[in-house]
């Protein structure tokens, strides 16, 4: 809203790889990636943003304690997210360090349709690994459980990430103050919390 009279803004989701080339070959003029592991970001100009907790939900009526070990969630059917999303590769390096693949839930259906995964989780019998931030208004209504898996990394890195030769734009800049203005009060190190 503080830039209104901008004509041509458009916003684009996409994977973190085509987000980075399209920053490469002028196809973006800013990209915010989330991503828990090291992407080469070499030749582009990066700000870290406050990390993304991310968390197992589930229908309350389905019984589970805020801590689950996996073996507990691998009995329902899993929603997630098409390969290259951050939250699905993160899930994929969870479950690899338990040696399980995604391929050991009852289940998987991939849905790049947040709410249509939520309601679904909602009705029971599945659940999803989403960002907390996301979910939260429907925990505080009672309306999902939070899962935890003890020894799981829940946490992804988000980053802007903009060419060198773009730093001095105004625009871009105006719409990086934007960003920032709506992480206020949260973590600052994302690089300690992603180590």
């Amino acid at each position: 809203m503080k830039n209104a009279d901008t004509e041509d803004l458009k916003f684009v989701f996409s994977q973190p790889e085509q987000a980075i080339a399209g920053l490469h070959n002028r196809e973006y003029d800013i990209s915010i990636i989330e991503h828990c592991d090291d992407r080469d970001l070499a030749g582009l100009h990066t700000i870290d943003l406050p990390p993304d907790e991310l968390v197992f939900i589930s229908a309350p009526d389905c019984g589970l304690a805020e801590s689950v070990n996996i073996e507990e969630l691998l009995n329902f059917r899993l929603y997630a997210r098409r390969d290259g999303c951050s939250s699905k590769r993160l899930l994929k390096n969870n479950l690899a360090t338990r040696n399980k693949t995604i391929d050991d839930f009852k289940k998987v259906v991939i849905s790049d349709d947040l709410r249509l995964t939520i309601e679904t989780v909602m009705m029971g019998d599945s659940i999803s690994f989403v960002s907390k931030s996301v979910v939260s208004p429907y925990a505080e209504r009672g309306e999902v459980d939070i899962h935890y898996v003890e020894g799981f990394n829940h946490v992804r890195c988000r980053t802007i990430a903009m060419k060198l030769d773009r730093t001095n734009d105004v625009l871009l800049q105006s719409f990086v103050d934007c960003v920032n203005e709506l992480f206020e009060g949260q973590a600052a190190d994302c690089k300690a919390k992603c180590a």
